[in-house]
């Protein structure tokens, strides 16, 4: 494992560690929303550990989805800070994609309320924004004989 990688695998740790810092943060505020861990818990009926778990691994995948596809397509856009909000925008359309499937699928009733929605929205941003300012970009350069 070279430097690249072992900085993408930190570093989509500390992005699932500071979206995770905000769902807490927001539930103190007092609103009711589920998190990430919650909806892998109730959608896949898991222990609250291996929904855990399996929160982190979505963060790793997601992060390594970035570095090796999304920076590709994404290397115009110069700003980091932009390429991440992107990024975010991207893993939120991604994301609710997924859980309409499953929602559909197994008839549970999440909601599609527009308090729930924005929260999930801007902790993805936050998510993309950290990832796009912290993993390191994926050279694609070819070497010339």
């Amino acid at each position: 494992m070279n430097d690249k990688q072992l900085q993408t695998l930190i570093s989509g740790f500390i992005a699932t560690g500071v979206i995770t810092g905000y769902y807490y943060l927001i539930r103190s505020l007092g609103l009711d929303i589920m998190a990430p861990w919650n909806i892998i818990e109730y959608m896949l009926n898991l222990a609250i550990g291996c929904a855990w778990i399996l929160h982190f691994c979505v963060g790793q995948i997601f992060t390594w989805f970035y570095r090796t596809i999304i920076s590709l397509g994404l290397r115009k856009v110069k700003n980091l800070f932009v390429r991440g909000l992107c990024y975010g925008f991207i893993v939120f359309v991604l994301s609710e994609m997924v859980i309409g499937i499953i929602d559909f699928d197994i008839n549970a009733d999440f909601g599609y309320q527009i308090v729930p929605m924005s929260i999930l929205f801007l902790g993805d941003l936050i998510f993309g924004l950290v990832i796009g300012l912290m993993v390191p970009l994926r050279n694609f350069h070819y070497k010339k004989n």
